[in-house]
């Protein structure tokens, strides 16, 4: 069959070279319109680093509210290190006791943390909110 398709004059007229090029042009061509489509419906974003960065931005942004204090109700430990004084121990702390007992009812009771005294509160006091 393939003896048969080069003997076709257009098949002649174009040569083998140009025909094999035309074929993984093609492929490639076909190749690029299936991943966009995929990418574009959201098939292939799932997984990928872009989307984990995504993921993150938008975990940050829920955690914080419309005065830009952070949420200790729903903020990662990553994300309560940049409160001053808390460091990943004490980040890990505060999800502990979060997990433990079901969130916090105000943020006077993050001093309940171990490790979080009133020095510290007094710090991030102004930072922190637990949610409506």
């Amino acid at each position: 069959m393939i003896l048969k398709l080069h003997e076709n004059t257009f098949f002649k007229k174009i040569g083998t070279e140009r025909l094999k090029l035309l074929a993984v042009l093609l492929f490639f061509l076909f190749s690029g319109i299936w991943y966009s489509h995929s990418f574009a419906t959201g098939a292939l974003e799932m997984g990928t680093p872009a989307s984990a960065e995504k993921i993150t931005e938008k975990r940050e942004i829920n955690a914080e509210n419309d005065a830009g204090r952070l949420n200790i109700n729903t903020a990662t430990a990553k994300e309560l290190t940049r409160l001053s004084g808390i460091g990943e121990k004490k980040a890990a702390e505060i999800v502990t006791y979060r997990e433990e007992n079901g969130g916090f009812s105000d943020i006077a009771e993050l001093m309940r943390v171990s490790g979080i005294g009133e020095k510290t509160f007094a710090e991030i006091q102004d930072e922190i909110t637990v949610g409506e």
